[in-house]
């Protein structure tokens, strides 16, 4: 997982929600995603997830399910839901 972005060109994340090919052409979007990535990567450095994409497929997910979405929404609003967990987690680790 640390070294995917650089390995393949482009951040884990937009592979997971399959918007490999837009994911950057959006200012936003790519900012979304760089700050999903981050916040993996942070939780990757703190111990708290195993560097790999298996375990970060299986963190997203269960935040996903935490959020209650089922997998089926589209990438949009899942990304969305993640970044409300990241807001909320911040501000229960300050």
């Amino acid at each position: 997982m640390a070294t995917y972005s650089e390995d393949m060109g482009k951040p884990y994340v937009a592979k997971y929600y399959e918007i490999e090919s837009v994911w950057d052409k959006e200012p936003t979007m790519a900012l979304e995603v760089k700050t999903i990535e981050a916040f993996i990567q942070n939780q990757v450095k703190k111990g708290d997830l195993d560097n790999s994409t298996r375990a970060t497929d299986k963190y997203l997910k269960e935040i996903e399910k935490k959020a209650g979405l089922t997998g089926y929404e589209t990438p949009t609003k899942r990304i969305s839901a993640i970044l409300a967990y990241i807001d909320f987690k911040k501000v229960i680790d300050s």
